[in-house]
């Protein structure tokens, strides 16, 4: 999930990209299905750090709705922003839709979501984790 898609490019064009040092599945962490991903993410704060481009020291906070809203603000560096839009689950991924679409076009991003312990880690579709998240309860 990337909570922080509107500047994603512009981040990685300024700090460069990390594939030689991409983070890996946690060893005996379980994939989460499509009904665990909508319970696990809804009405919760999540903490969110990166892990596509550790240089970039991406760090996030959303609010999962259980409305199917978010709204998340980002950090990087000295840059930071905030973004809003809708969020689902469907073939094991949960799917966040940015109001804003990216330089690129795009406004859609899906992830497989695994968890170990307490330890939730979104991954990318090669396998390699893009962020770990903390969830707590809306009070």
């Amino acid at each position: 999930m990337k909570i922080f898609l509107v500047s994603l490019p512009l981040l990685v064009s300024m700090y460069g990209c990390a594939a030689a040092s991409k983070t890996t599945i946690p060893e005996g962490a379980a994939p989460l299905s499509t009904e665990e991903i909508i319970t696990t993410f809804s009405g919760v704060k999540e903490s969110y750090v990166s892990k596509d481009n550790p240089r970039a020291k991406v760090t996030a906070t959303a609010i999962w709705g259980v409305d199917g809203e978010f709204e998340s603000s980002w950090k990087a560096g000295t840059h930071k922003g905030e973004v809003t839009g809708e969020w689902y689950a469907e073939n094991g991924k949960r799917c966040i839709k940015n109001d804003k679409p990216n330089e690129d076009g795009t406004d859609l991003e899906c992830h497989s979501i695994y968890k170990t312990g307490d330890v939730y880690a979104s991954v990318n579709d090669d396998g390699s984790v893009h962020g770990i998240h903390t969830l707590t309860p809306l009070e």
